[in-house]
């Protein structure tokens, strides 16, 4: 008997202090995956861009809702690669590659600015005798600094449109 009015406190606190399930759905998680499913990336053509926009895409539409398109998200990327590690004799051994992003988030209907601004991230790669080897490392750590910069974006927009 006491064990059970123990556990029936137990239960009656968990729903006091506002637990609920992980993954518990309700009417919000819709509206906020309809939300992020409504934004519209639009990027240049280039192989990191498409890859960035992929990246995005999937990040904000996961479950490919088919949701009006009311944001657009105009972004234009620079990517860079320069000199890290130099050794005396003036050869490269290691490069730093930024990626960036410059940003437009709007509504569609009023045509209002809702965010802009700019995020970047880094990564590296090391430089080694075969130019092919290098070329592929090089190639990887864009790749992976274009995901992680899609991520953090997907995050900005998270705060934006999910306030």
């Amino acid at each position: 008997m006491l064990l059970r009015s123990i556990l029936i406190i137990f239960i009656i606190s968990l729903n006091a202090c506002g637990f609920t399930p992980v993954y518990k759905q309700n009417n919000s998680y819709f509206e906020a995956n309809e939300k992020l499913a409504s934004v519209k990336v639009n990027t240049d053509r280039g192989l990191n861009e498409q890859y960035f926009s992929s990246r995005l895409n999937d990040l904000l539409n996961p479950t490919e809702i088919d949701a009006e398109k009311k944001y657009d998200l105009n972004i234009k990327l620079s990517v860079a690669s320069t000199p890290l590690a130099i050794q005396q004799d003036r050869t490269v051994t290691r490069y730093k590659v930024t990626v960036g992003a410059n940003y437009t988030l709007k509504d569609k209907a009023s045509d209002n600015i809702l965010s802009e601004g700019t995020i970047q991230r880094e990564g590296g790669f090391d430089k080694v005798d075969s130019n092919y080897a290098t070329y592929i490392s090089e190639e990887d750590s864009k790749r992976r600094v274009t995901k992680e910069l899609a991520e953090d974006m997907k995050l900005r927009i998270i705060s934006v449109l999910l306030k």
